[in-house]
Parts: C-alpha cells; structure tokens; sequence
C-alpha cells in the first residue's frame, strides 16, 4: 500500500502562533498554558512572570483564526500577513508613523488586502503584534 503525503504551502509558511492569543482590554499578547471548560490560563509574552486565568467573560483571540479582508474575497490569515512582513526588504514603520506610511508599508507586503474594509487601527494593532513576536522570539515557523 502506497501512503500519498498532501503537502500544503501556506501552512508551512505561518508563524506558529497557534497557542497565542490578544484578550480585549488588555495590552499585549499572551500564550495559553492551560484550559479548562470555564477559563484560560495565560502568561504574558513580554512579561513571562505574568500569569494570570481568564474567564469566559472576555472576548478571547487566537491570532492563528484571524483572517484580514482582501479585495478578491479570499482568506488572508494573519499568519500569513506576518511572514509577508518578515520576509519584506522594506522597513518595519513604527505605530507612531505617519498613517499614509503604514498604509503604504501594507500596500506593498500584502497588496491585496482591501483597504476599504481594514482600519489603519487594524494595521497599527498587526505593526505592534509583529514587533511582540518578533521581540519575544515567538518568530519561529511551524
């Protein structure tokens, strides 16, 4: 018997960001160490020490589920985004530069996200998320 191997290209290229997660109303990212049927417990990135559960009564994120809009409809995962963004030669724009650089940035590392549909505050947030993983060392590929 003659075992076939499926070999999918985008998911070789994704960060593995499978196990971290942004929590609304707190600041930064943040890994999963264990769940329960009730709540989460996670541990900052930039703060390693930092643990902490969280209750089903925050809106929870897992980057890996995030998709951004495109202009031919199809899925941009946010993982994706990010090794568009790493294997980019422009420069990193800080989240303090000017809208119209990011917007420019973006427009060259994904150039088929719809700028319609996401915000310069969506691409701030994708800006400050990269610079974690990458300041963290959570960078690494699947």
């Amino acid at each position: 018997m003659v075992r076939q191997i499926y070999f999918c290209p985008l998911l070789a290229l994704y960060m593995k960001i499978d196990k971290i997660v942004s929590i609304t109303g707190k600041p930064g990212l943040y890994r999963v160490l264990a769940e329960t049927p009730k709540q989460i417990i996670v541990e900052s990135l930039e703060d390693r020490r930092k643990r902490f559960p969280v209750s089903s009564n925050f809106q929870i994120s897992l980057l890996d589920k995030i998709t951004i809009f495109t202009s031919d409809n199809s899925d941009l995962f946010l993982g994706q985004v990010f090794d568009l963004m790493e294997k980019s030669e422009l420069p990193l724009p800080s989240v303090q530069d000017s809208p119209a650089g990011i917007r420019e940035y973006f427009k060259a590392t994904a150039p088929n996200h719809n700028e319609a549909k996401v915000f310069m505050s969506d691409l701030k947030k994708i800006l400050k998320w990269f610079t974690i993983l990458n300041q963290t060392g959570e960078n690494e590929k699947v």
